[in-house]
């Protein structure tokens, strides 16, 4: 597995210097499998600002610092992920040939985006085009924004509308014989379909961990995503007993269960655990038991996070001991280049994947119902 941490977008700003390469512009590159962009702005004082985002890992805000260029050579910094990228700039500043070096040292090319000039005359497929996706117990509405430049070349991006993820970037846009196909790196989808005869509508299928069919149809107008209501909060409820939590809760949660989130037809359901003085309680409303297995996510950090302060307190661990020592042994070979620690891990910059490249759930609503713990051994 690549020992990478790209976890989010870079915000790089380099020192003012005597001679400054011609760089400047948009920038696309290759880490290993991962989609990289380099956005650099060269100011009236001869400092560099720029940008980088890692498209496949979806993650962004890390600061780049010591940005240094000497002549043709360029180098910056990234200290909260401990990488560095050196190389050198070509005399017209549209190719950075270097390495990313974190670790092990991988080959990192930098070279520069064309502006985007239209074609005088849009392709069959350019357009807007919207569609259904029928993802299990999930209908989501699909846009699709298609356009060409002068050579013929194919862009596009992705609107998610119902989840509100507007504008994420396709690659590998093929249009050929009225086939149509396209990759949207940041979520690995894949559409591909085919292009009806009076170029109306576009017919195929979304891949995604599995095939969905997403038919799409041309529009005139780009859809907006719709603006989430903004939350509506009731008086907190003063403290009482634990003794009296249940009854506190079986009345305020009455119309909830009736026919808000937590009714019967939703699915929904909450378990509460409370401990006070030694009592212990578990409260259950909806549809789920004592011992359902929830989706925690980042609220476990939180916990973790205190876990973690409290062993270091008791000097059990050590924020600098590879993660590795603490499995079973066998578990991870020891990697080349450096360790994965407990600091890596609570500062969210050990570089491992968001997800395992194993998990391919059946229904988008419910992912993890077809993961196993076997899984985790694969």
């Amino acid at each position: 597995m690549l020992h990478l941490r790209w976890l989010s977008l870079l915000i790089c700003v380099g020192a003012v210097v005597a001679q400054t390469p011609k760089v400047g512009g948009d920038y696309s590159g290759m880490l290993g499998p991962l989609h990289l962009k380099l956005h650099l702005q060269v100011g009236s004082s001869g400092a560099i600002e720029g940008t980088m985002d890692s498209l496949d890992q979806g993650a962004m805000g890390l600061p780049c610092a010591n940005f240094r260029v000497e002549q043709k050579t360029l180098s910056f910094e990234v200290p909260s992920v401990g990488g560095k990228w050196h190389g050198t700039v070509s005399d017209d500043g549209a190719t950075l040939n270097g390495s990313w070096s974190q670790g092990p040292e991988m080959p990192l090319v930098f070279r520069r985006d064309e502006p985007f000039t239209p074609a005088e005359k849009p392709s069959r497929v350019d357009g807007i085009w919207l569609g259904t996706l029928d993802a299990g117990a999930a209908k989501l509405q699909i846009q699709v924004q298609v356009k060409s430049d002068h050579s013929g070349k194919e862009y596009c991006s992705i609107d998610s509308l119902d989840q509100g993820a507007m504008g994420l970037p396709c690659d590998n846009v093929q249009f050929k014989e009225d086939r149509f196909s396209f990759d949207v790196p940041l979520v690995k989808g894949h559409w591909s379909g085919m292009l009806s005869t009076n170029a109306n509508e576009l017919k195929g299928t979304w891949s995604q961990g599995q095939d969905f069919t997403l038919h799409l149809t041309r529009q005139t107008v780009a859809l907006v995503a719709k603006a989430p209501e903004p939350p509506k909060y009731e008086e907190a409820l003063a403290a009482v007993p634990i003794d009296e939590l249940k009854a506190l809760l079986d009345r305020d949660l009455a119309a909830t269960l009736k026919d808000g989130a937590l009714a019967p037809a939703t699915g929904g359901g909450v378990v509460i655990g409370v401990t006070q003085r030694g009592t212990r309680r578990i409260l259950v409303y909806g549809a789920v038991k004592e011992d359902s297995i929830f989706e925690i996510g980042s609220i476990s950090k939180t916990f973790t996070g205190l876990i973690l302060a409290q062993m270091l307190a008791q000097r059990r661990v050590k924020l600098d001991e590879p993660v590795r020592d603490l499995l079973p042994r066998g578990t991870v070979a020891k990697p080349d280049g450096a360790e994965i620690t407990l600091l890596d891990l609570v500062t969210q910059q050990s570089g491992l994947p968001r997800m395992p490249d194993n998990f391919h759930p059946t229904d988008l609503q419910d992912p993890y119902a077809d993961y196993r713990t076997a899984n985790l051994y694969e």
